[in-house]
C-alpha cells in the first residue's frame, strides 16, 4: 500500500490520514487557560511539518527524536495557513513495512562521493598551503562532512547538506572559472570548498542530519568559527601568510552584504564570485525545495522572490 505523504495534505488531496515519520523535534506549550500542549515536528523523508496535540505535556509523550512514529493527523486552514493536528500517535513496528533510511531528508547524491570530489580537488591544487590547509581540514572533519546539514533551517538543511552545498558551489566555480580566467581559480575553488566549515563547529548535528546550534555558534557564527580555524590550520602548516588571509577574507564575506551577516564586504574579485555562487546555490535550493510543492501551471509565492 502507497504510504500517504505531507504533500497530499498540502495539495488539498486529503485531510485526515494516518502519517508514517520520523520524529524531529518537540516543545511544550501552554494554552491562555494554562493547558499543556505540544508541538511537534515531523518529517516524512520529503517534506517537513509542526503538528499540535492538545492535551499533552511533554513528559508524557513517550517519544524522542529520531524516533519512527504513525501518526494521526488531520488537517484545517487557519488564519490563511494550513495547520496540523494529531489525534494519536504509536510507535512504529516490524509489521508497517517502514524502515528509518526512509525518514531522513538526505543529499542526492552520495555523502563520499561528494567528499571524495572535493578532497580530490584539494589534491590536485598548485598552491600548497591551499592544498595543505583543505586536506587537513577534510580529514580531521570527514566524519562530521559526511552528515552535517548546512543549516538548521533554511537551505541544505538535510543529511550531508553542509557537503551538497559545497559540492554544487564547487561545481559551478569550476565553470565561472574558466569564464573569467584572470581570477585566481584555485583561491575560488578553496574558498567554497571552505567558505562554510565554521558550521561544522557552529552546530552539533545528529547521525541522522538534524542540527543544534553550539553555545560558540550562538554566540560567534559560523562566518567567524571558520576564519579562527583557517588561521589555526594555516599557523599549524606553517601556510603562505597572504594566503590565508585572503581564503579568512573569503570566509568573512561571503554572506554578501552587511544584513546578511557578512563581516566585511567582499574585497575582491575571488570574495565576489565565492559570495555570489553561496547566494545563488542558496536561492536555487529554495527555489526548488518550492517547486517540488507545485502543480502543472502553478507558480511559487512572492515571498520566494529575489
Amino acid at each position: 500500500m502507497q504510504r500517504v505523504m505531507i504533500k497530499d495534505f498540502k495539495d488539498g488531496k486529503i485531510s485526515h490520514a494516518n502519517v508514517f515519520c520520523m520524529l524531529v523535534d518537540v516543545t511544550q506549550k501552554e494554552t491562555r487557560t494554562g493547558s499543556s500542549f505540544i508541538i511537534f515536528t515531523i518529517t516524512d523523508g520529503k517534506d517537513e511539518v509542526a503538528a499540535r496535540m492538545w492535551d499533552m505535556k511533554r513528559s508524557d509523550f513517550p517519544y524522542e527524536p529520531g524516533n519512527i512514529i504513525c501518526v494521526s493527523l488531520d488537517s484545517q486552514m487557519y488564519n490563511g495557513a494550513l495547520n496540523f493536528i494529531a489525534s494519536s500517535v504509536r510507535a512504529v513496528g516490524p509489521y508497517d513495512g517502514v524502515k528509518e533510511e526512509d525518514f531522513i531528508p538526505s543529499a542526492p547524491i552520495p555523502a563520499q562521493e561528494m567528499y571524495d570530489y572535493i578532497y580530490d580537488t584539494f589534491c590536485s591544487l598548485q598552491n600548497e598551503s591551499l592544498k595543505n590547509i583543505g586536506t587537513a581540514i577534510y580529514e580531521d572533519y570527514k566524519e562530521k562532512l559526511l552528515i552535517w546539514p548546512a543549516a538548521q533551517k533554511m537551505h541544505h538543511n538535510i543529511r550531508a547538506g553542509l557537503l551538497y552545498h559545497m559540492y554544487r558551489m564547487l561545481l559551478s566555480a569550476e565553470a565561472a572559472v574558466k569564464a573569467y580566467p584572470e581570477v585566481d581559480a584555485e583561491m575560488v575553488k578553496a574558498g567554497v570548498a571552505l567558505h562554510d566549515v565554521g558550521k561544522l563547529e557552529e552546530m552539533t548535528a545528529t547521525n541522522l542530519g538534524f542540527g543544534e546550534y553550539t553555545a560558540d555558534g550562538t554566540l560567534f557564527g559560523h562566518l567567524y568559527l571558520g576564519m579562527r580555524m583557517i588561521e589555526r590550520y594555516g599557523e599549524k602548516l606553517d601556510a603562505d601568510e597572504k594566503t590565508v588571509k585572503h581564503l579568512m577574507h573569503i570566509i568573512a564575506s561571503h554572506h554578501g552584504k552587511r544584513e546578511f551577516g557578512a563581516i566585511q564586504l567582499p574585497q575582491t574579485t575571488e570574495a565576489y564570485i565565492v559570495s555570489e555562487l553561496d547566494m545563488l546555490d542558496a536561492q536555487l535550493y529554495i527555489y526548488e525545495k518550492a517547486d517540488e510543492e507545485l502543480g502543472s501551471g502553478e507558480f511559487t509565492r512572492d515571498h520566494f522572490k529575489f
